[in-house]
């Protein structure tokens, strides 16, 4: 009898005589499931997953270190757990496990309690859409101007005719310095160098004859018209070139052999066609009204350009010189 009580008491003296508080809180990780108990005073027993007690990573014993407040993470991979598939709304995954809290630790007692616990984990097609705003890249500016065509005025005794088109078909004269009034003479504008005829045109236009002096004529307005026939044809421009040219006979002022030619070209970029503007001049160079076509926005003026041809016409032996000046502004 004595013996008995002795293993009763002996017994007795390993419970842990405490009281959960609340619900205990369970957190479902990926890899796990970690719970938290609260207890009134310091427990003493054991946490385990049933089927998994005797695996040491799957029971969590706090005789040696009594706690009120115990928390344990029992991993997937080492305490196997029952899952279950749902296919229906919603679907997922349930992991499920029986949590025994043991107040003895190592036998099973009425004062024991056990949870199921249930970790769902759902499917979910879930639709993510995000926006990146993507510039294009800054161009980098890479300009050039090109050079400007160069431009001549000569005015040359001819030996034959002009062609329909305003250009000498005829060879020209020798370099003669004289020639005599009524003399066949050529006033021939050219612009050449580096600058593109497919994209420049030219226009003469403002010209006038001089004595040097006081005495000016007007040959050509600022519209590219001649003033009168009979001092200058109309200026003629060859397609697809910079050049142009009129026929005149030779005239000269009183008490004067020496007559200045002074002209302005014009130097425009042709329209999106590809065209050059044309002078519509009243016939016989009249000073009738005159209209031209619309230029392109994208034509300019050419910095004026002043052109001198200075000529000496006389009525005896052919004995000429020739001189240039180019005066810019």
């Amino acid at each position: 009898m004595i013996l008995f009580l002795l293993i009763i008491c002996g017994i007795s003296l390993n419970f842990s005589q405490c009281d959960i508080i609340g619900e205990p809180r369970i957190r479902c990780a990926p890899t796990g499931i970690t719970v938290t108990i609260e207890t009134d005073s310091p427990f003493k027993g054991a946490l385990f997953l049933r089927g998994s007690a005797d695996k040491r990573s799957c029971k969590a014993d706090f005789s040696a270190q009594p706690s009120q407040n115990i928390s344990f993470e029992f991993g997937f991979d080492d305490c196997p757990s029952r899952r279950k598939r749902q296919i229906v709304a919603p679907r997922g995954m349930t992991m499920s496990s029986v949590l025994v809290v043991s107040y003895h630790g190592s036998i099973i007692t009425h004062r024991d309690i056990a949870y199921q616990i249930d970790c769902f984990y759902r499917e979910e097609n879930s639709k993510v859409e995000t926006m990146l705003a993507v510039n294009a890249p800054q161009p980098r500016i890479l300009s050039d101007e090109p050079k400007l065509p160069t431009c001549d005025y000569r005015v040359e005794v001819t030996g034959g005719k002009a062609s329909a088109g305003g250009v000498v078909t005829s060879s020209l004269s020798e370099s003669s310095q004289v020639a005599n009034v009524g003399d066949s003479v050529m006033h021939i504008w050219t612009c050449s160098g580096d600058a593109p005829s497919d994209v420049y045109c030219i226009q003469v236009y403002s010209c006038t004859a001089e004595d040097g002096g006081a005495d000016t004529v007007k040959v050509v307005d600022e519209n590219g018209c001649t003033t009168d026939g009979e001092l200058l044809s109309p200026i003629k421009y060859k397609e697809g070139s910079m050049r142009a040219a009129a026929s005149s006979h030779a005239f000269k002022f009183v008490d004067n052999h020496i007559v200045y030619f002074k002209c302005n070209i014009r130097i425009t970029v042709k329209n999106p066609a590809g065209e050059c503007p044309i002078n519509n001049c009243s016939p016989g160079g009249s000073n009738g009204s005159v209209s031209r076509k619309t230029r392109s926005s994208n034509m300019f003026d050419h910095p004026f350009i002043l052109f001198n041809r200075k000529s000496k016409i006389i009525n005896q032996q052919p004995e000429i010189f020739a001189e240039y000046n180019i005066l810019a502004r």
